[in-house]
C-alpha cells in the first residue's frame, strides 16, 4: 500500500513539473515579459513566459534577447508579426516543430557568440526567414524543411550567415527557396575563391542577372581552374589558360554550377551576390586528379598541376579536420589551401592549424592519384564550434602541451609568414596532416625546412615535439631580390616566456634575439633557398660567438634533371662532391665553391636508379641516398 501511495505521489509530482502550457502573444513585447503573453493550461514554473515544455503561438512582434526555449513555435500569418532573435547570447531552441507563416529575423550576435535559432523538429517555412551576416539557423540531425517562403542568409566581408542542415529540403512552392547572399571580393581587391551552396543553378542565367558580378566586355568575372601542364603552357604566358573565365558565348554551354567545385569570382566593388534555389543536401563528391604525368616538363609542380579547386557545397561552416580525415586517401598530403584574396598568397590549413571552412568557400587541395578520385563532402563535417564567423578562419583552441611560433617576412610592403607548431607526439621528420609544403601557386618569401630528413620541400606549416622546443634549430628558406631591405620578425608566439628565440645569419655570422627586436638586412645579392638563416630555440643566452650552424643538404626533385645542393656558403672550404651508383661506382666527382649558397648538378644522361651522394668540406661530411628517374 505504501509503494502504491508513493508511486501516485511521484506521478503527480512529475505531471506538475512537466505540465505543458500554451502561450499566445497578446501584444508586442519581449519574450521574457509576462505581459506579452496569455496562457492556457498550467505552467508549473510560474515565470509567466514560455519554456522548453510549452507551445508558443506568436501573433504580435516578439523579441528574444537572451537564451530561450519552447516545445513548438508558430508565427501566425494574421497581423504579419515578426519574431526577432537579436543580440549577443540571444538564442531560441525548439524541442519539436517550428512553423513560420510571417517573418523571423536572426540578427545582432557577436562573431564569437552568434545569434542562433535551433529547430530540433521540422521547419515549416511559409513566410520570410532572414539570417543575418554572422548569425545561424541550426536544424536538428533528423529535421526536415518544407518551404513555401524564402530563407535569406546574408554575409559580409568578414562574417558569414549559416544554415546547418542534415535532412530533406522540400520546395512546396516556387517561392520556397534559400537565397544565400555570399560576399565576394572586388576585382581590385583580389577576387575570391568560392563554391555555390545551391543545387541546379544555371551559370548563364545567374551571370546574366547578377548585377554585382564584374564584367569586362563579353567576359564574366567568374571562372574555373584547370590543372594540366598543357593549360599552364598555352595562352599568352605561363599559367594563362589554367584560370579560364566564362563569357557571354561560353556560359550558355557551361550548364549548372557543380556542387563541390570551386570557382574564381569577383564583384564590381565588393558585394553580396545572391544564389537562390534548393540548398545542396546529403553527400557531395567532386573528382580531383594529379596531372603531373611524370614525363619531362609535364611533371613540374610549379605549374600547379597537382592542385584542384574544390569548395564547401553547404551554407554552413565545416571542420577542417573532418574534411581532411574523410579525404586522406585521395590527397597527396593532408592539407588544404585558402586564397588570401591579394598578392597571390594562400594560407595552409591542416590538423596543426585547425580551422573551419566558411559557407560557399573555395580552396585548393593536392590530389594524390593521376586518375580521377572523388573528393567527398558530407553533412557530418558541419561544425558549430567555430568562435568566429569569418571566411576560412583558423582554429582558436589552445590545448595544453602546445605552442605556436610564426616567423614573418616583410619587404617593400610585401608580407609573408611561416608557421611552426609544437605539439605532443610530433617528430623532426615529416608528419602527414601536421606538416605541409608551401603551395606551388603561392608566392614564397619565407618558409622552413624539415629539421630531419629534409628533401628540399619548402614547408609552410611545420609541427615539432612540444617536449623538445627548448633545444631546436630550424632551417629557414628566405627568397628576395638584390637591393631589397628585408625584415624577419616574430608575428605570433605562444611559447614559454623564458624560452629564447634567436635568428642566426650564418653568412654574416650574427645571432639576433627576435624577442628583443626584428632582424633587418639590405641584400647585396639575390637571396634564395635554405642554408643561410636558422631559428634557434634555447633556454640559454646566445651571442654572435655562438654562430656555428653548418648546413649542407642535397636533394633531387622528382621532376628535375638536376641535383640541388644547398648551404655551400656556410662552409669555410670548397665542397667536394662524389656521386655513386647502386654498384658503388663513382659516376661524378667535382668540387663546388662556397662563394654561392646554392648550386645544381645535371643528371642528364644518367641511368635511372638509386644513387649515393657524398658531400665533404673540411671535417664535415654528408652522405645521402638520391633517386634519379
Amino acid at each position: 500500500m505504501k509503494k502504491i501511495l508513493l508511486l501516485t505521489i511521484l506521478l503527480m509530482f512529475n505531471i506538475s513539473v512537466f505540465s505543458q502550457a500554451t502561450y499566445t502573444s497578446q501584444t508586442t513585447g519581449n519574450w521574457t515579459t509576462t505581459g506579452t503573453w496569455t496562457v492556457s493550461g498550467t505552467d508549473s514554473d510560474g515565470n509567466g513566459y514560455p519554456d522548453a515544455n510549452d507551445t508558443v503561438i506568436i501573433g504580435h512582434d516578439v523579441t528574444v534577447t537572451d537564451a530561450q526555449a519552447a516545445n513548438t513555435v508558430t508565427v501566425n500569418f494574421s497581423g504579419s508579426p515578426t519574431l526577432t532573435i537579436s543580440g549577443t547570447s540571444a538564442s531560441l531552441s525548439t524541442t519539436s516543430n517550428f512553423t513560420n507563416n510571417s517573418d523571423v529575423i536572426i540578427t545582432g550576435g557577436a562573431a564569437s557568440d552568434p545569434t542562433t535559432l535551433t529547430v530540433n523538429g521540422d521547419l515549416q517555412q511559409d513566410g520570410n526567414l532572414t539570417v543575418g551576416a554572422g548569425q545561424r539557423l541550426i536544424m536538428g540531425a533528423s529535421s526536415n524543411i518544407n518551404a513555401r517562403g524564402t530563407t535569406t542568409i546574408n554575409s559580409g566581408s568578414s562574417s558569414y550567415g549559416s544554415l546547418y542542415f542534415y535532412g530533406t529540403y522540400t520546395q512546396q512552392l516556387a517561392g520556397g527557396k534559400v537565397s544565400y547572399r555570399r560576399y565576394v571580393n572586388s576585382v581590385a581587391g583580389g577576387w575570391d575563391l568560392i563554391s555555390v551552396p545551391i543545387a541546379s543553378l544555371n551559370i548563364a542565367n545567374w551571370a546574366a542577372n547578377e548585377n554585382d558580378l564584374a564584367t569586362n566586355g563579353a567576359q564574366y568575372a567568374i571562372g574555373y581552374y584547370t590543372n594540366t601542364t598543357a593549360a599552364y603552357n598555352s595562352g599568352a604566358g605561363s599559367g594563362a589558360d589554367t584560370w579560364v573565365n566564362y563569357t557571354t558565348s561560353t556560359a550558355g554551354s557551361a550548364g549548372n554550377f557543380t556542387p563541390g567545385k570551386g570557382y574564381q569570382m569577383a564583384s564590381t566593388s565588393g558585394a553580396e551576390m545572391t544564389f537562390s534555389g534548393v540548398p545542396n543536401t546529403g553527400t557531395v563528391t567532386f573528382g580531383i586528379i594529379n596531372s603531373e604525368t611524370g614525363v619531362g616538363s609535364d611533371n613540374d609542380p610549379s605549374d600547379g598541376s597537382k592542385f584542384n579547386l574544390v569548395g564547401n557545397p553547404y551554407p554552413s561552416f565545416l571542420s577542417v579536420a573532418s574534411v581532411l580525415s574523410a579525404n586522406s586517401s585521395v590527397l597527396a598530403w593532408e592539407s588544404l589551401y585558402g586564397y588570401s584574396g591579394s598578392g597571390g598568397n594562400y594560407t595552409t590549413y591542416n590538423n596543426a592549424t585547425g580551422g573551419f571552412v566558411a559557407p560557399g568557400q573555395g580552396f585548393m587541395v593536392p590530389a594524390d592519384a593521376n586518375t580521377s578520385a572523388n573528393f567527398t563532402f558530407t553533412t557530418s563535417m558541419q561544425s558549430t564550434s567555430n568562435t568566429s564567423m569569418d571566411d576560412f578562419i583558423s582554429g582558436d583552441v589552445m590545448d595544453d602541451n602546445r605552442a605556436e611560433l610564426f616567423i614573418g617576412f616583410s619587404s617593400n610592403e610585401i608580407t609573408d609568414r611561416t608557421r611552426i607548431y609544437f605539439i605532443e607526439n610530433m617528430t623532426d621528420g615529416y608528419d602527414n596532416g601536421y606538416d605541409a609544403p608551401k603551395i606551388s601557386l603561392a608566392n614564397n618569401f619565407i618558409s622552413s625546412r624539415l629539421v630531419n630528413n629534409d628533401e628540399g620541400y619548402d614547408i609552410d606549416v611545420q609541427s615539432l615535439a612540444y617536449t623538445e622546443l627548448w633545444d631546436k634549430t630550424i632551417p629557414l628558406v628566405v627568397n628576395s631580390q638584390m637591393g631589397d631591405e628585408i625584415i624577419l620578425s616574430i608575428t605570433h608566439n605562444t611559447t614559454p616566456a623564458d624560452l629564447n628565440i634567436y635568428l642566426e645569419d650564418a653568412i654574416e655570422g650574427t645571432m639576433t634575439d627576435l624577442k628583443a627586436g626584428d632582424f633587418v638586412l639590405t641584400l647585396t645579392d639575390e637571396l634564395s633557398g635554405a642554408g643561410r638563416f636558422f631559428i634557434h630555440m634555447s633556454a640559454d643566452t646566445m651571442s654572435n660567438e655562438d654562430v656555428s650552424t653548418s648546413m649542407l643538404n642535397a636533394y633531387k626533385e622528382v621532376n628535375a634533371n638536376y641535383i640541388t645542393i644547398e648551404g655551400l656558403a656556410t662552409q669555410s672550404n670548397n665542397i667536394n662532391v662524389s656521386l655513386y651508383n647502386i654498384l658503388g661506382t663513382k659516376v661524378l666527382d667535382t668540387s663546388l665553391s662556397n662563394s654561392v649558397n646554392t648550386q645544381t648538378l645535371s643528371t642528364v644522361g644518367m641511368a635511372s636508379g638509386i644513387y649515393v651522394i657524398e658531400l665533404e668540406s673540411g671535417s664535415y661530411r654528408l652522405t645521402k641516398k638520391l633517386i634519379i628517374q
